[in-house]
């Protein structure tokens, strides 16, 4: 019994050493398999920064490209409004230029009636527009007929300038100094 107790302690010590060294073994492999994990993670951790990054650089450039595209986009609405206004100067300018023209003729025509009124003469002014034939009697009428039509006497009337726009076929008057931009339609 006593080789019996001997045999079992020197079987021990084999399973002891055997279970260090497979422990050791165990040791060092898992050692080995968690470097390798760490420079696999480490690895994986460098591309998901390197990704980021060019994620981040393309995100940049778009929004930079974005930008470019905005300020573009408004020197463009710029220029358009520059056009516009430009045209719309003109266009005023335009206008102004025939109204002076209406005016000066419809002077020149006013002085000549009033030249020829005081001399005794007789003057009748037939303008022909498109064919059809208007006088300033005509017009004179219609403007009073719109001057009573506001409630006022024609008995009041002591001045009366009448500007011709023949484009709009139009008479615009001032009574007694007053422009009130009314017209008749001839």
């Amino acid at each position: 019994m006593a080789r019996g107790k001997a045999a079992v302690k020197e079987t021990a010590k084999k399973v002891e050493t055997k279970a260090k060294a497979a422990s050791e073994k165990l040791k060092t492999k898992a050692e080995e398999a968690k470097q390798t994990v760490e420079a696999k993670a480490s690895a994986a951790k460098k591309a998901v920064k390197t990704t980021a990054k060019k994620a981040s650089e393309k995100a940049v450039e778009k929004k930079e490209e974005i930008k470019t595209a905005a300020k573009k986009a408004s020197a463009r609405a710029a220029e358009k409004k520059a056009e516009a206004k430009e045209a719309v100067k003109k266009a005023s300018a335009k206008a102004a230029e025939k109204k002076e023209e209406v005016k000066a003729s419809a002077k020149k025509a006013a002085a000549k009636a009033a030249e020829k009124k005081a001399s005794g003469l007789s003057v009748k002014h037939v303008f022909e527009i498109d064919g059809d034939k208007v006088t300033t009697d005509s017009i004179y009428e219609k403007i009073t007929e719109a001057y009573k039509a506001e409630g006022h006497r024609v008995g009041n009337i002591k001045s009366l300038e009448v500007y011709y726009n023949f484009e709009e076929r139009r008479a615009y008057y001032v009574v007694n100094g007053n422009p009130e931009d009314k017209f008749v339609e001839f």
